[in-house]
């Protein structure tokens, strides 16, 4: 007979953690999670944009796979370097994502004439803070992505834009003055 107690006991105490559980799942609110994926490129590699040799430019996105509608936030991490000689600007750098959403955005640097011929490297920080129900923030994820700019993007001005203004400045000037002595001849040549 006390075998038969002991699993008797065995099978009740195995029941009463199963029905704990149980409880516990219907009586305790889920969590409320925040999820962020991005889906590159990775990393960044911006490359110069058509007919404009002092801006690099490329494209990633981001996306929400929480449970919360969440706010996401985009930031350059660089050293003191790289800011000196770069201006990073976002397409959109604050905005909100509803559970499953995603967000395309782009990163455009403008870079100084004098800037160094060589391979430069920062990051691009997403942080995505949930947004509660209850008004407070319930979560945070971030993810940092590479960015490489290679030495290869950016063009060499030995003189910098400056030289590169003056002859531009020196042509329209000269094909103006042509067009005018050619003006002028038509009126001065009689027919």
């Amino acid at each position: 007979m006390g075998e038969r107690f002991r699993s008797t006991a065995l099978a009740a105490a195995v029941l009463l953690l199963l029905a704990t559980v149980v409880a516990s799942w219907l009586l305790v609110p889920a969590q409320a999670s925040v999820g962020l994926e991005y889906l590159g490129p990775y990393p960044l590699e911006p490359k110069p944009i058509d007919g404009q040799p002092h801006l690099l430019a490329n494209s990633g996105t981001t996306g929400n796979t929480g449970t919360e509608q969440a706010l996401f936030t985009l930031s350059l991490a660089a050293d003191s370097e790289f800011e000196k000689y770069f201006t990073v600007t976002f397409s959109d750098n604050n905005f909100t994502l509803n559970p499953g959403e995603r967000r395309h955005f782009t990163v455009t640097f403008q870079f100084d004439p004098n800037t160094p011929i060589r391979d430069w490297s920062a990051s691009v920080s997403i942080v995505a803070n949930a947004i509660g129900g209850g008004g407070g923030a319930v979560g945070v994820a971030s993810f940092n992505v590479p960015l490489h700019i290679s030495q290869t993007a950016i063009p060499e001005f030995p003189h910098g834009f400056a030289l590169l203004a003056l002859m531009a400045t020196l042509s329209a000037t000269f094909l103006a003055l042509k067009s005018r002595y050619k003006k002028s001849l038509e009126f001065h040549l009689p027919s």
